[in-house]
């Protein structure tokens, strides 16, 4: 039996699966007894309390149906908030945010958009101020790694009290936990960027950055009682996991971008559209065989996720952390998270990259393995 199928079976074995299953041979049967004798179960079954009975079975499996979809809907927007405004006016005394003015926006974009934009001024509707801040620019910047592989990371005595609640909102997630770069601090001195790692986990993020935002049984969240605003605070003093991700863009020689829609079982940003490659930095590809982080090791990890995810192979491009990290930020939405954002083209075309995605794709569509592509699963390119 293959694992997808006992998955599900277990799954709902307890929601009348197994009964739903049972009642429903039973009336097959005395259909078909019905059938043969033309009609008469008399003496044979209450009808009345057999149907009764089977209808409740069934509501009860398609409940938790229904269940499960709604669940899966709204996971995103109850464990972090969406209201970007909010969030920007949460933290409004953060210098750093991302800006950025849209000239070319015009109100009718708006009212498809946010429509609350129309109430602005004219000078203001056009400025939109991200829940983002770029801690570098990294122009003329060279990098090292200062890494502590014995240092790992405890979650607050808080969160922990609350883990059951935080990790069971990811329950529609397709999630796993693994060892990860936890990003203790980083600071630029003159042109260098120092990046100072240590060792957190998968869920440890679950419940710390990807939860800020779930109200605990008590009414408080992990950004109530950590990250109040309205300043975030550095990476030094952050008590939560900040595991190293990064986002990039890929250009292809002919001059396109390709976008990615994301699954409904990401543990962030279901179905949405999102840039080329999003990810955090695996270990399994980014640690040498002493387990230490270096330079060489953190370029081979985002190289490895563009081919993860794009099925872009590493030897078409040329990647350095110098030449191609454009800046380094924290996430505010996810309490600080950091990442790096990177940009690369590549000596491929859009048809080449297409093809050899869905030649990929189709290949280890018999063997998929969620896990391998660390949950993120690319519907259409471009």
């Amino acid at each position: 039996m293959k694992k997808k199928i006992k998955e599900f079976i277990f799954k709902y074995h307890d929601k009348g699966l197994f009964e739903g299953c049972f009642s429903l041979i039973v009336l097959l049967a005395i259909g078909s007894y019905a059938y043969i004798n033309k009609g008469k179960v008399e003496g044979i079954i209450d009808l009345t309390i057999f149907f009764s009975v089977f209808v409740a079975l069934i509501l009860n499996l398609f409940t938790g149906f229904i269940s499960r979809i709604v669940g899966n809907k709204f996971e995103d927007s109850i464990k972090l908030e969406t209201d970007y405004d909010k969030m920007v006016k949460r933290y409004s005394e953060e210098k750093n945010m991302v800006t950025y003015i849209n000239s070319e926006c015009n109100d009718e974009a708006y009212k498809i958009g946010i429509k609350s934009r129309l109430d602005k001024d004219l000078s203001e509707r056009h400025k939109f101020k991200f829940p983002v801040i770029q801690d570098f620019s990294c122009k003329n910047t060279t990098f090292r790694i200062i890494d502590n592989k014995e240092r790992q990371y405890h979650l607050p005595q808080e969160i922990k009290e609350h883990y059951d609640e935080l990790i069971n909102i990811h329950k529609t997630s397709s999630i796993f936990n693994q060892l990860t770069i936890r990003v203790k601090n980083w600071e630029r001195i003159e042109n260098t960027i120092f990046i100072y790692t240590e060792r957190s986990t998968y869920y440890d993020a679950m419940v710390s950055n990807r939860a800020m935002d779930l109200k605990w049984s008590n009414g408080l969240s992990n950004r109530d009682l950590f990250a109040y605003g309205p300043w975030l605070g550095g990476l030094e003093n952050s008590p939560f996991s900040n595991h190293l991700g990064f986002n990039g863009f890929i250009e292809s020689s002919d001059g396109e971008i390709p976008f990615v829609r994301r699954n409904s079982i990401v543990s962030i940003g279901k179905r949405t559209l999102a840039n080329s490659v999003g990810a955090s930095l695996k270990t399994k590809y980014a640690l040498d065989d002493q387990f230490n982080l270096t330079i060489d090791g953190l370029v081979n990890g985002i190289k490895k996720e563009i081919q993860d995810e794009l099925k872009i192979d590493p030897n078409d491009y040329i990647f350095s952390l110098e030449d191609n990290i454009i800046s380094l930020y924290r996430d505010i939405v996810e309490g600080g998270k950091p990442q790096l954002l990177f940009y690369v083209k590549i000596d491929i075309t859009k048809e080449q990259i297409n093809n050899t995605f869905k030649k990929e794709i189709s290949r280890k569509k018999s063997t998929w393995n969620m896990q391998e592509e660390d949950g993120m699963f690319v519907i259409d390119l471009f």
